[in-house]
């Protein structure tokens, strides 16, 4: 894939991410409001659940798809083929997680007030194996997926603010959550014809398939432990209210790291499809394209949810919670260890097939966050899950650094960390200024925010930083279409 390419659609991507950051954005502080943040805790409690039992539906199977389809994409009946084997594997492995799932809604006493909650939020499941994403995102067709999660996320916003009129309307978000995440797979049932022809195979060869499948089942089943871990921990140890002041900080965390490391889900088929062919001139300017866009956006978010914590928490939430105001400064690390895990692990030792390393180092990173959870988090409530969770993520770290082949290489890093962190001071500027002179929370939020990042990014224009005026290529190009 040419780096034109790789830009557009990184551009496409990023704009899905986007999208899937502003939503909650928008809707969040509603819903906090709305629900309250026990209901909030009790949605993210059983959020949590559901999540244990999509391990076992998708097996890990999204990303060895990724990987094994994008090497065959070319060949549109070997590509069908196995992404046929692959469709028929999810197809067995979405039934087991259901089976599961009800037997443990039947035998837990816990788990009976989340019921329906727990069932609504399990329709991901089968929505998830039916829409087969991992279909365009072997072939690369971002641009369709951020189409699709556009129009699906107007639709589900307007369902909120409609339908969700008070704290008895719980049921109702989930719904709405469930269609704004998943609902659009029911498109690429008819979409992904144009790139493979999918059929249910009775008996598929999951002797050839499952050894990598597993692997990258019990990695996802580790970083599962590692992630969810704190929540189930807190929701025992405490109560929903607790569980839902965590949460807000963890929103926040996860949004900006799926927005920042989007650009490794653009790169991996590509990476994948190098270093198959040993081509590392190739696999070189893109790895250096990922970690320089991490760092152009990391570097300012960083500093920015540092500083202006306490606002964004009152924006999201209503109130200027204390708890979640640390919790969301300590997940900061947490955000830079775990975008080197994914750089590392998914960047490079993924397309490199150095599966085992990856669950390995997950291994470590999960028994970590659960011992330490174990002591800090009945200590230390949010405060102790947060810390854990950045400590766990870079415990990880350590084990994946020497795996890495030596043709690897990433270009000028140390020349564009200290570009971004000297953009970043302005940041800063704007940040305390706002403090000073701007007394109303939310005000300063709303102000400092936009006028923080529109100061950064007149810098990088100014300088001529090559990723950010590339970034703007095409959409200047766009405009201009449409001007004309």
């Amino acid at each position: 894939m040419s780096g034109e390419k790789l830009n557009k659609n990184n551009i496409y991507n990023s704009i899905a991410t986007f999208i899937n950051f502003l939503y909650p954005l928008i809707t969040f502080p509603y819903v906090t409001r709305v629900l309250g943040v026990e209901n909030i805790g009790k949605f993210n409690f059983s959020n949590s659940v559901v999540a244990y039992f999509n391990l076992i539906a998708t097996l890990g199977i999204s990303t060895y798809a990724i990987r094994e389809c994008a090497k065959n994409k070319i060949d549109r009946k070997k590509f069908s083929d196995l992404a046929s084997e692959i469709f028929s594997i999810d197809v067995y492995s979405t039934l087991v997680a259901y089976i599961l799932l009800f037997s443990a809604l039947f035998v837990s006493k816990k788990l009976k007030d989340y019921n329906i909650y727990i069932l609504l939020l399990s329709t991901s499941f089968a929505l998830n194996t039916i829409g087969t994403l991992w279909v365009c995102n072997a072939v690369e067709d971002f641009k369709y997926i951020s189409l699709r999660t556009i129009i699906l996320h107007m639709f589900t916003l307007a369902g909120l603010f409609v339908f969700v009129k008070n704290e008895n309307h719980l049921y109702i978000y989930v719904v709405l959550t469930v269609i704004a995440n998943f609902g659009s797979n029911l498109f690429n049932v008819f979409y992904r014809k144009r790139y493979v022809d999918i059929r249910f195979v009775l008996k598929p060869n999951i002797k050839k398939h499952l050894k990598k499948i597993i692997l990258l089942f019990s990695q996802t089943v580790s970083m599962l432990l590692f992630t969810n871990a704190d929540v189930i921990m807190l929701g025992y140890c405490y109560n929903d209210q607790m569980v839902g002041l965590y949460a807000i900080a963890v929103r926040i965390y996860n949004t900006v790291n799926s927005v920042i490391a989007s650009v490794i889900v653009v790169a991996t088929p590509g990476l994948s499809y190098d270093y198959s062919v040993r081509n590392f001139e190739a696999f070189n300017e893109k790895i250096s394209y990922v970690v320089n866009y991490i760092m152009f956006l990391f570097i300012p978010a960083f500093i920015g949810l540092n500083l202006m914590a306490p606002e964004i928490i009152y924006l999201i939430s209503g109130h200027p919670y204390e708890l979640s105001i640390i919790s969301l400064r300590i997940l900061t690390f947490s955000l830079m260890f775990s975008l080197i895990a994914a750089t590392l692990g998914l960047a490079i030792l993924f397309p490199m097939g150095c599966d085992k390393v990856n669950f390995i180092s997950c291994i470590i990173s999960a028994v970590s966050n659960i011992l330490l959870n174990l002591y800090f988090i009945p200590k230390f409530g949010v405060i102790g899950a947060a810390f854990t969770t950045a400590f766990a993520e870079f415990v990880g770290i350590i084990n994946k650094i020497k795996f890495i082949d030596r043709n690897i290489s990433i270009a000028n890093f140390w020349k564009l960390f200290f570009k971004y962190l000297i953009g970043s001071v302005f940041i800063i500027v704007v940040c305390m200024a706002s403090k000073i002179f701007i007394l109303n929370m939310i005000v300063r939020a709303v102000v400092a925010i936009p006028i923080g990042a529109t100061v950064y990014f007149s810098y990088l224009y100014i300088i001529k930083d090559p990723l950010f005026i590339n970034l703007l290529k095409p959409i200047k190009l766009k405009l201009i279409k449409i001007l004309h």
